[in-house]
């Protein structure tokens, strides 16, 4: 092996100090590692859960052009690997099978496993995937698959990643017509600001599908917004508020830490603007605001005190609030104007009497 790892981020925002020291591993050597760590490590940990490998199929369509063909290389590299039954595909055993029956690799064990799925769709049945495929090359997809199918292996779950076009009706067309194979959606985190990242997420509900969103890093030049402070902050919006599934991060102690915390202490933005409301009402500034908000500038001062209040909204945030604030306002203005034109009948009543 002779490619070496280098830093790709400047000298200002990432150490170069460990350039080219370390040679770039090969899939079999990541094989390697995990087999040795579900094995030899876990158990010292009295972990009994296996960890997995996430494998990305980059640019096949122009490597292709080549005559690199990575789908034939993937299955070449699985068919190969020694443990790659045990590794891969032995989620379904039974708990009391023996070690020995996992790396007895056998024809009469060789295919007794059946698919392993996220179980996102059912309430704390998340279970961790030994073998996860994902790639933006709806063929490729396809022909992975098929080549599960051809050597009797079950298929793993295939992840359909997007970028620029994941608002576009062809990349939902796609996930239906891929329906029977993908289990999951991978988007930039930037499909999923403003309204249209709500429509994102309503569609993968839709076609049942995980969202597994990409990437989190900790410069702050990475944020989808400068009103995020920090990458904790965007990536408890992305997992507490719009509802991912999973996370790519170049920094695993960030994701670890975000959803070790949970969300129970989350406020969303309509939660804060609830919050400052019942604040107002005790602090006897609820009228005035009621008064400026029925003015004929009302949706300007909507939009400046979301903006201002909620100092670290994005764009999905603050257009949200500015709907669920302005129905709210709107309601709060019928009412005090209703009272107001009940309160002039009344006097007007008064007057005949």
């Amino acid at each position: 092996k002779t490619l070496r790892v280098r830093q790709r981020l400047p000298e200002e925002r990432r150490s170069q100090q460990f350039d080219y020291l370390f040679s770039i591993p090969t899939l079999r050597d990541i094989f390697d590692l995990l087999h040795e760590w579900n094995t030899e490590l876990a158990p010292l940990q009295n972990s009994t859960k296996k960890s997995g490998v996430y494998i990305e199929l980059k640019k096949p369509e122009i490597l292709q052009q080549f005559g690199i063909d990575t789908v034939e290389l993937l299955m070449s590299e699985l068919q190969t690997f020694p443990h790659s039954n045990s590794l891969f595909f032995g989620n379904s055993l039974a708990d009391n099978e023996s070690k020995e029956y996992y790396d007895n690799d056998n024809e009469s064990n060789k295919y007794k496993y059946s698919q392993t799925t996220f179980g996102c769709e059912h309430s704390n049945s998340y279970s961790v995937p030994t073998l996860v495929i994902q790639c933006y090359h709806e063929p490729t997809i396809r022909r992975t698959a098929e080549a599960f199918k051809s050597n009797s292996l079950p298929n793993p779950p295939f992840i359909y990643l997007v970028d620029k076009h994941c608002h576009d009706e062809l990349f939902w067309y796609n996930v239906g017509e891929l329906e029977s194979i993908v289990t999951g959606v991978g988007p930039n985190k930037a499909c999923l600001v403003g309204e249209s990242g709500y429509e994102f997420m309503i569609q993968a509900k839709k076609h049942n599908v995980a969202v597994h969103a990409w990437t989190t890093r900790e410069e702050v030049d990475f944020l989808i917004s400068s009103d995020f402070a920090t990458a904790e902050e965007e990536l408890r919006y992305l997992y507490c508020h719009v509802g991912i599934n999973g996370i790519f991060t170049e920094n695993v102690d960030l994701g670890v830490r975000v959803g070790v915390r949970g969300c129970d202490d989350f406020k969303s933005p309509i939660d804060l603007w609830y919050q400052y409301r019942e604040y107002e009402k005790e602090t006897g500034m609820d009228e005035t605001i009621r008064l400026k908000d029925c003015s004929e500038d009302e949706e300007d001062s909507i939009l400046d005190f979301s903006s201002g209040m909620l100092g670290f909204a994005v764009g999905m945030v603050l257009s949200f609030c500015v709907i669920q604030m302005k129905v709210k306002e709107q309601q709060i203005c019928k009412e005090r104007k209703k009272e107001q034109h009940q309160q002039i009948s009344q006097n007007d009543d008064n007057e005949i009497i």
